[in-house]
């Protein structure tokens, strides 16, 4: 006769443990603690009672979600889209005066530039018919001469 042998869940408590032969929990990500920040509890109730600021709480937080792209859209109510809509839209809007300003202000120093341009090329053909004016001119020798 064959006896089945049951299959038994091991339970690990710390009487029956092997610290020896587990490795445990390595931590491998960068740390984003800042150093030198950190307060005992005692620190942390005390500042809690009097009202003093918190060390890291003037800084604005970033959370960027577990997967590390930003905010979960499907987990927000309807305020919350909403908020989130709207300074979107308000930051396309000063964003997109921000470029209409710099287009009219680059059309500007585009046509200023052709008008230097221009007045350039006046000087240069008033230059040309002042030379050509004075290369016509009969000196006041050969005047002279032809009078006697």
């Amino acid at each position: 006769m064959t006896t089945k042998k049951k299959n038994t869940i091991k339970i690990k408590t710390p009487l029956n443990f092997d610290y020896k032969t587990t490795s445990g929990y390595k931590f491998s990500k960068p740390s984003l603690t800042v150093p030198d920040e950190t307060m005992t509890m005692r620190e942390l109730v005390n500042r809690m009672k009097t009202g003093a600021p918190f060390p890291g709480v003037e800084r604005d937080p970033i959370y960027l979600g577990p997967d590390g792209k930003g905010i979960d859209l499907r987990k927000l109510d309807l305020e919350e889209r909403r908020q989130i809509i709207n300074t979107a839209q308000q930051e396309i809007k000063a964003l997109t005066e921000k470029i209409t300003g710099l287009q009219e202000r680059s059309t500007e120093i585009s046509r200023i530039e052709e008008m230097k341009k221009r007045e350039e090329i006046k000087k240069e053909l008033r230059m040309e018919m002042m030379n050509q004016i004075e290369g016509h001119k009969p000196d006041p020798v050969e005047i002279q001469s032809k009078d006697n």
